[in-house]
């Protein structure tokens, strides 16, 4: 699972993440110098008084350890670096979001620490202003949340007024609702209060879903074809749920095919031409997951599209690419080969008609073959984007220092004389064009802007880059070709300013353990992949399967039951160790 760095609102502003500090930058209309925020991680009073306490106590205690235990100043300096690397997770920022309410924007931004701080900035802010903005509310969440975005709630009566609420789908599986204090922040503005600190508020949050005995990976509040809304969630569990907003109790489908958690996510709706005339909602959801693909669906038929196939990281052996290639292969033939019979009556995605279209049972076939590759040579899909008009789709994997762009073309008439058009099913749309941009550092995450721009969050030292499309003349076709315009961009000051700070980031956003191994991937799933892996360098390969097959009974579906009473069990287990320590805590 991916951490959220970079987010925008059209074209106006954005929130970016680097290191443990978040920064938000607004574009200026008159094209000066662009106003740098940066957002403060103030800690509620409550929950410092308990860290004072807390250290007090460790210090008194790690005196007392270091003359016993500690023999050499080596140790000594260890155990310190090890307290200081605590204390910097806590402060690491998990997700950040943007949104605009009236005119005034608003940002969230979710820390380790199980802390959701929200942020104002008014509009009247001047020009060029560099500041810092303390939260004007803290919430604090039963897990941390990896997966936030800004809703709307409709109001429930005709002269009521709609409901502000920023969403957060935590490590447990759940997807809470906050309100956005827009009264609070209207009273702050109007006396001009700009250092008060926040506190823990007592405002009671709403559980609007749960998955499974999950964790949640992504969120996202779309837009139907309907008039309504539904929120997209996705999670470990290799799938995405398509729920009703605000009702989310009532589930519209689920998104399947991934054999692995989902790593990113992204969705629009566009309005297109129908068949009979007028417009109807392009619903597009775009997803990358631990198993190598990125796919492309339509949340509102709940249905696959589209897929891009695994790209391996480079400098493996040729064996290994060959094995892949061919697995990517066989995928796109049984799409082919499924959809001929099929897919003939339909008229397509654009077309605003979907006709049925059940995956073939040897699709299952290619998917094993896409899990014997090993784990550590997959380039995981870390961030994906979709452009504002849903033309192109934007892969950025992890270990692999450049960008896939890949245009999504309408699907292929039914009287067109090339031999894809005959075999894809209507509504199927071939990704394997991409045009590939290159970075100068690893892209952690990748968002397009409402203008069709391209930003890009990088490792140091350039941070920040900004890609604009523009019309070239390819054979006669007119194709957009993504180039650098970080001299002119409107973000440029934020590169500047931590180009100047010399801020370190991360390596990745994707979790891993002190092995290398990613922590969203299951155990089951690691002993299967390097089981498959095995019997598919072994050429006879029967003792492999068999031992394979028996491991792999033993899974768990994610809608089984099995995994409820787990989850019933550890809560259990977790209320009995909380009376444990309260009893020990009084005896003393």
């Amino acid at each position: 699972m991916s951490n959220q760095l970079l987010h925008a609102y059209k074209s106006e502003v954005i929130i970016a993440a680097l290191n443990n500090r978040a920064f938000a930058v607004i574009a200026n209309d008159d094209g000066s110098e662009s106003t740098v925020v940066e957002l403060k991680p103030s800690v509620p009073e409550t929950k410092e008084n308990d860290k004072n306490k807390d250290g007090t106590a460790n210090k008194t205690q790690g005196k007392k350890k270091n003359a016993e235990t500690s023999k050499t100043q080596a140790e000594a300096e260890e155990n310190q670096n090890f307290a200081d690397k605590e204390s910097s997770c806590n402060e690491e920022i998990q997700a950040v979001c943007v949104t605009k309410i009236d005119s005034t924007f608003w940002f969230a931004v979710s820390r380790h620490d199980k802390t959701l701080s929200l942020y104002f900035i008014p509009s009247d802010l001047k020009p060029g202003e560099h500041a810092r903005k303390n939260p004007v509310s803290i919430y604090i969440m039963p897990k941390r949340s990896k997966c936030i975005s800004f809703g709307v709630v409709p109001p429930s009566k005709t002269d009521g007024k709609a409901c502000h609420v920023i969403l957060a789908g935590d490590l447990s599986g759940d997807a809470f609702a906050y309100p956005v204090p827009i009264s609070d922040a209207a009273e702050r503005d109007s006396k001009n209060v700009e250092t008060a600190s926040a506190k823990p508020t007592s405002t009671p949050r709403r559980l609007l879903l749960g998955h499974t005995a999950s964790m949640l990976t992504g969120l996202q509040v779309v837009p139907n074809d309907e008039g309504g809304q539904f929120i997209l969630t996705s999670d470990r569990d290799e799938k995405i749920r398509v729920s009703h907003f605000p009702k989310s109790y009532v589930i519209h489908g689920y998104l399947l095919g991934h054999t692995a958690f989902i790593s990113s996510m992204a969705a629009a709706a566009v309005s297109s031409p129908s068949m009979e005339g007028g417009n109807k909602k392009k619903t597009i959801c775009l997803t990358g997951s631990g198993d190598g693909t990125v796919r492309l669906w339509d949340y509102q038929q709940c249905k696959e599209i589209g897929m891009v196939p695994i790209v391996l990281k480079q400098g493996f052996e040729d064996d290994e690419m060959d094995d892949v290639e061919e697995a990517n292969d066989e995928d796109i033939s049984e799409f082919m080969d499924n959809g001929e019979e099929e897919g003939k009556n339909g008229e397509g995605l654009v077309e605003g008609e979907v006709d049925d279209f059940e995956r073939g049972e040897n699709e299952e076939d290619a998917e094993d073959d896409e899990g014997s590759c090993n784990a550590h040579t997959i380039a995981v899909p870390i961030s994906v984007a979709l452009s504002p008009d849903a033309q192109y789709a934007i892969v950025a994997r992890d270990g692999i220092t450049s960008l896939d762009i890949h245009p999504i073309p309408p699907p292929p008439p039914k009287s067109s004389a090339s031999p894809l058009s005959k075999l894809l099913p209507s509504y199927m749309v071939s990704l394997h064009k991409k045009q590939t941009v290159e970075c100068p550092s690893q892209p952690l995450d990748v968002k397009f802007l409402s203008d069709g721009s391209v930003l890009v969050l990088v490792r140091e030292p350039d941070y920040l880059i900004h890609y604009r499309p523009h019309s070239s003349d390819n054979g006669g076709k007119q194709t957009s070709v993504f180039e650098s315009l970080n001299s002119t961009s409107p973000f440029a000051a934020l590169q500047k300013m931590a180009q100047l700070e010399n801020i370190v980031m991360p390596e990745t956003t994707l979790e891993k353990d002190r092995s290398g191994e990613w922590k969203m991937r299951k155990k089951e799933d690691r002993k299967e992949l390097s089981l498959a892996q095995c019997a598919a360098r072994n050429k006879s390969g029967e003792n492999d399967d068999d031992a394979n097959a028996t491991k792999t009974d033993d899974r768990l579906h994610w809608n089984d039951s099995g995994r409820r009473e787990k989850a019933r069990l550890a809560n259990q287990r977790r209320r009995k160790r909380k009376r444990d320590m309260a009893k020990t805590n009084d005896e003393k």
